[in-house]
């Protein structure tokens, strides 16, 4: 079992299938992906998020290079190859906004992040990541919207 997480917010796959990323927060109450070989569950790498206290859904690119956390405050762009942080990005500016669940182009050049700000609906953020720059902003979407997926 995954004992490195006590808060399971999300899970994503790599394209072949057997590998496993799993995204929430430690029991101590560190936010985490977990890299995980599927279906056995045995993990090959945990990577720790700082800056957010909760780590919520985790999105992998199409090639499996890329890796992104949906994060309180943060979205996370991890390097699979290095298991590493190599961007952080928050569309809003605020680190109270709290990015729930996202989806990517077909491309693979947009992400689709559903976020709410504090005391406001939940709003769609259109994201460019060629360079992480904010393309596009829908706003009240819905009070709380968790979740987003692209379909062909």
């Amino acid at each position: 079992s995954i004992t490195a997480l006590a808060d399971l917010r999300g899970i994503s796959w790599s394209p072949d299938g057997l590998t496993a990323y799993l995204s929430g927060n430690s029991p101590e109450g560190v936010s985490r992906l977990v890299i995980a070989s599927w279906p056995t569950l045995e993990i090959k790498g945990l990577v720790d998020l700082p800056g957010t206290s909760r780590a919520n859904r985790s999105i992998v690119s199409q090639d499996g290079r890329v890796i992104y956390v949906m994060a309180e405050g943060l979205i996370y762009k991890l390097d699979n190859s290095g298991k590493t942080v190599v961007a952080t990005f928050s569309p809003t500016g605020s680190l109270k906004s709290d990015y729930a669940a996202g989806t990517l182009s077909a491309d693979g050049r947009y992400l689709f992040a559903t976020g709410k700000a504090a005391g406001e609906d939940s709003t769609l953020y259109i994201i460019d990541l060629t360079n992480e720059s904010l393309v596009k902003t829908v706003k009240h979407i819905s009070d709380t919207a968790t979740g987003i997926q692209r379909v062909e």
